[in-house]
Formats: structure tokens, C-alpha cells, sequence
């Protein structure tokens, strides 16, 4: 994402997220199943520290690169540093 950011400064930070997760999953026919958080979607997420005002989450988002906070794959968390 931070490439494409980079390559791409017009496009904004939320559409490139949006990109990688709800159009990604739409392009492979997984939509409502995979790419967004909601009932019966696979339980697969990161967190990522985050300490800046939410207007500010998908830039910080696209531009991370610092350790993952929590990590869940199919609904079980793999990785939990915050506990």
C-alpha cells in the first residue's frame, strides 16, 4: 500500500484500503465473505497502534511499518501483544 501511495499521491489513503480489502474481495467473487468486517465473514484481522485522531486511521494504516499490535486468523487470535 505504501507503494502504491507513493506512486500514486492523487489517491486517497481510505480508496487504497477500500482497495486492497472490499474491491479485492469483490474482483475474486468473496464479497460479504472475505475484505470487510460483518456476520459470517472470515475472521481474519490485524491491529496496528494507532494514537492519532481517527481522521488521521487509513493514512496510518497505509503507511505502517512497525510490528502488528494483534493478529486473528479464522477467528483465533495468533497474536496478542497487548494483553
Amino acid at each position: 500500500m505504501r507503494e502504491f501511495a507513493a506512486c500514486h499521491p492523487a489517491v486517497a489513503p481510505r480508496d487504497i484500503v477500500q482497495m486492497v480489502t472490499l474491491n479485492a474481495a469483490r474482483a475474486l467473487g468473496l464479497q460479504r465473505r472475505v475484505g470487510e468486517l460483518s456476520p459470517n465473514a472470515f475472521a481474519d484481522l490485524i491491529a496496528l497502534s494507532f494514537r492519532g485522531q481517527s481522521k488521521e486511521a487509513y493514512e496510518a494504516v497505509v503507511n505502517h511499518q512497525g510490528e502488528l499490535a494483534e493478529s486473528m486468523i479464522g477467528g483465533q487470535w495468533t497474536l496478542r501483544r497487548n494483553q
